[in-house]
């Protein structure tokens, strides 16, 4: 009964502490599950004699515990390659202040789980799976907390397991040297360790998180689009691929950000608020992409009088890189939650061509404090310059005909029905931009009373365009659908 008691403690006990601990989102279930179906095939894998199981189930359960095994090696793995580097230096700047939380955590509370999970506490000796133990511990510990101590007693553990092995596998005449070995080994790698740690201090790395990181992202995504530590993830407020569009979104129930209207002049103003982050221009057929570089003249973002503002958006996620804004978006100002932080909000790459990326992300309980201009509002046309405007004329040379002569049939009918309205006289004086205007809501009426709204909506099949998919085919989608189907006809 003993036994039975301290291998339950040891395997759901320390991984559940772990998870309150670090305050992770990982569903409990999902956790306890995983642990219980690793530690059980392994205790009848390895602990059950024959005369209780017979070798063919033996053999079921060494591969019920290595596929387990390798799921939660997956799961980890990919949450490590789809976490940027200076998402780590957040948390543990979190950590410092014991406000640790989100995607990093959920990984701290994985790793050690998955480790533990794979020891055999039930019918192994006491001693060398509490090494093991104290090793995945303190190796944890020193991972969160970062002190000497701690540094000390993970190698400490380490040291006291190597020696340990020499000492009981190893043939008499060639425990010497084995342990020499190890001792050399462990002595080498605590000097590198330690020496490495006087110079660098992590800043992040703007390789990783620009280059790097976005590519591994994207191929996770492409492979596990619903996978669950998605949910947790900065920019995942949603999960389609950009390489494909179309298909089931994957949504979040967590809010990422709060805005409110802080200006007299916006609420009277009666616009609505259409925020942006990332710009796409070029359309494929099969996805949407950048292909502009950062020509746009430059903007003084700096705002220095945040009563001058008109949008407030406060960040409820972990972190995030992007910067939502608005068309007629002129002033920014970041307000930090931290306040050993400075206020600085001109750490940006980008463009209103591409959108824009904060070097240093927005964190938890940040403010984002826009300033707008009323006068890019009467006049959007003086947004684009006329060889500017070219570049959002774009379309594929192989799209299908029937997307061009629906949109034929969209603009003559407004162009007939404005003709109609105004008397000969008075059509002299309709300016082009009316018109476009005409051909716009045409389109728009079109779009609203012939196609439906929904989230379960299959991709198009291989070699489909995807906005034809959506007009002819299905005629039921998503934000994305719409939009797209929109842009294309307006071009068009």
């Amino acid at each position: 009964m003993f036994k039975d008691i301290l291998a339950l403690t040891l395997y759901f006990g320390f991984p559940v502490f772990i998870r309150s601990y670090l305050k992770s989102d990982i569903s409990l279930l999902f956790l306890i599950s995983l642990i219980f179906i690793r530690s059980a095939s392994i205790i009848l894998y390895l602990g059950y004699p024959s005369k209780y199981l017979s070798f063919k189930f033996k053999r079921i359960f060494k591969i019920i515990f290595f596929l387990s095994g390798l799921f939660f090696a997956v799961v980890i793995l990919a949450g490590l390659l789809i976490t940027p580097f200076s998402a780590y230096k957040i948390w543990f700047e979190a950590a410092a202040r014991n406000l640790q939380h989100g995607v990093v955590s959920n990984l701290f509370v994985l790793i050690p789980a998955f480790l533990i999970s794979g020891i055999d506490f039930y019918t192994a000796g006491i001693f060398l799976p509490f090494i093991l133990l104290g090793i995945i511990l303190s190796g944890l510990a020193m991972l969160v907390f970062q002190t000497p101590d701690l540094y000390l007693l993970f190698l400490g553990s380490t040291g006291v397991f190597f020696i340990y092995r020499a000492v009981r596998f190893s043939e008499r005449g060639k425990r010497f040297n084995r342990l020499m070995l190890y001792v050399l080994f462990a002595g080498f790698t605590a000097l590198v360790a330690f020496g490495t740690s006087l110079t660098y201090s992590p800043k992040g790395s703007e390789l990783v998180d620009t280059k790097l990181q976005p590519g591994l992202r994207k191929a996770v995504v492409a492979l596990f689009p619903r996978f669950p530590l998605l949910y947790g993830m900065p920019g995942y407020g949603y999960s389609f691929n950009e390489k494909r569009l179309g298909g089931t979104p994957v949504l979040a129930s967590a809010p990422i950000f709060k805005l409110n209207v802080v200006s007299a002049d916006r609420k009277n103003s009666g616009r609505p608020i259409y925020l942006r982050t990332a710009v796409f221009n070029d359309y494929t057929g099969k996805e949407w992409r950048n292909t502009l570089e950062d020509t746009h003249k430059k903007f003084n973002w700096k705002l220095t009088d945040i009563s001058h503002a008109s949008l407030k958006i406060k960040l409820l996620l972990e972190y995030y890189y992007l910067l939502p804004h608005t068309l007629e978006t002129r002033g920014i100002a970041v307000e930090r939650a931290d306040k050993s932080k400075k206020n600085d909000a001109l750490q940006l790459t980008g463009s209103m061509d591409t959108g824009f990326v904060f070097k240093e992300p927005v964190k938890t309980g940040d403010i984002i404090y826009i300033k707008e201009s009323s006068e890019q509002t009467a006049k959007p046309q003086s947004l684009l310059k006329p060889e500017q405007v070219k570049r959002y004329l774009q379309v594929p040379d192989e799209l299908p005909e029937d997307v061009r002569k629906l949109a034929e049939k969209l603009g003559a009918s407004a162009r007939n029905t404005k003709r109609r309205n105004v008397s000969q006289a008075a059509m002299k004086t309709v300016s082009p931009a009316a018109m476009k205007s005409a051909v716009l809501d045409s389109i728009e009426s079109y779009l609203s009373s012939n196609y439906t709204y929904s989230l379960k909506v299959s991709p198009p099949g291989k070699g489909e365009d995807f906005i034809s998919d959506f007009l002819f085919s299905k005629k039921t989608g998503y934000c994305v659908h719409f939009a797209s189907a929109f842009v294309l006809l307006a071009r068009l």
